[in-house]
């Protein structure tokens, strides 16, 4: 005797691309974001600079063109100055996030998700789903009617 395999109901087909269609449209939706200080811009190219003087210097006394005193000396230096940078950094506001990146990204990763992705997110974008009374009726029985949902959003 063949089990039974349990189907998803409809309402969770519905209310999926429901969310999906929502989050596209968010998605879309996206405001550019704002620009940069320049100061902040330049700070981070320094930092960035800073890594590849020391992958530098690491290789040079790797190479044995560097004496042990004169590395020493040099990542000191690239280190006090990337403290001091990273101290200039911290001062800065953080860049501002683009709207809709999340919703972009959670549309994208949505099919290769996972069960507890899937639903952490409908949590946290969905308020509730409220369902109609359906009335009498045999016909009705049995049949999704997705108007019959209204979902609420936070």
């Amino acid at each position: 005797m063949r089990k039974a395999v349990p189907q998803r109901p409809p309402v969770d087909d519905y209310v999926e691309k429901v969310l999906l269609g929502s989050l596209k449209k968010r998605a879309r939706t996206v405001q550019p974001a704002e620009e940069e200080d320049p100061e902040l811009t330049k700070a981070k190219k320094a930092l960035e600079q800073v890594e590849a003087d020391k992958a530098e210097a690491r290789q040079l006394r790797a190479d044995d063109l560097l004496s042990l005193g004169e590395f020493a000396r040099e990542i000191r230096r690239l280190e006090d100055k990337e403290r001091e940078t990273k101290e200039k950094v911290s001062t800065f506001p953080e860049t501002p996030a683009r709207a809709g990146s999340a919703a972009g990204r959670i549309v994208r990763e949505w099919e290769g998700g996972t069960v507890d992705m899937k639903r952490q997110e409908i949590m946290r974008t969905i308020e509730s789903v409220m369902i109609s009374g359906a009335g009498k009726g045999g016909a009705q029985r049995g049949v999704f009617r997705p108007e019959l949902l209204e979902i609420v959003w936070k």
